[in-house]
């Protein structure tokens, strides 16, 4: 896959990452009933926590990408 491809998916990625932190402090000010709350908050966290897997397992393949060029280039 093509670095630039890469590193856009992984923006996208973060920036959706950071709607779910806005949509937290959305819920956090409503006042929803106390399990809808908390239920809204526990699929928030587990979106989150899985594309923040996927931003850095893609991170880290553009990190050797970049080294391996750095290496095939003598830099």
């Amino acid at each position: 896959m093509d670095k630039g491809i890469l590193i856009n998916v992984v923006a996208m990625i973060n920036g959706r990452i950071d709607q779910l932190n806005k949509d937290k402090k959305a819920i956090d000010a409503n006042s929803y009933s106390v399990l809808s709350k908390r239920l809204s908050l526990e699929r928030l966290a587990g979106a989150m926590s899985e594309l923040k897997l996927l931003s850095n397992h893609l991170q880290i393949k553009i990190d050797a990408y970049i080294a391996a060029m750095e290496n095939n280039t003598g830099e």
